[in-house]
């Protein structure tokens, strides 16, 4: 942890340092990398998303910018988070929200159901368990 002028950055993480200047005054923002993608953006959109390791182990997540998220993922970026010890990086289902309440409640709802359901949610749009990530634009 590293702290600048009062303010802690963890250094596994990315920031965008933006800074305004104006007649009266400065003002500096520091915006997580997760953002930058969506400063030219005029409507956000929220996702849930499944990914798999080889062996099928299963994790749940709902995040606002999919194509960086899943990225962290298969770049291992948090060597201590489930998802690396467990490779489980590779993107099998995905659903796109307008709003991140409903996002959170398809989270919470998929997380609770079966295993075998689950399987059933993802094998009904991705058979074979193919990694959907190459399928997506590079800046949603």
């Amino acid at each position: 942890m590293t702290v600048f002028r009062g303010i802690k950055f963890n250094p596994k993480h990315f920031f965008h340092l933006n800074v305004r200047i104006t007649k009266d005054s400065v003002l500096i923002t520091i915006n997580p990398l997760d953002t930058i993608f969506d400063m030219n953006r005029k409507s956000h959109s929220y996702y849930i998303y499944i990914t798999a390791s080889i062996s099928r182990v299963l994790y749940i997540r709902m995040t606002g910018n999919l194509y960086l998220r899943i990225l962290k993922h298969k770049r291992g970026i948090d060597k201590d988070s489930f998802t690396s010890r467990y490779h489980v990086n590779r993107l099998v289902y995905f659903e796109e929200y307008k709003y991140v309440n409903d996002a959170i409640d398809r989270e919470k709802q998929l997380k609770k159901w079966r295993r075998q359901k689950k399987i059933g949610l993802i094998e009904s749009i991705n058979p074979k368990w193919c990694d959907l990530f190459y399928e997506l634009d590079r800046v949603e």
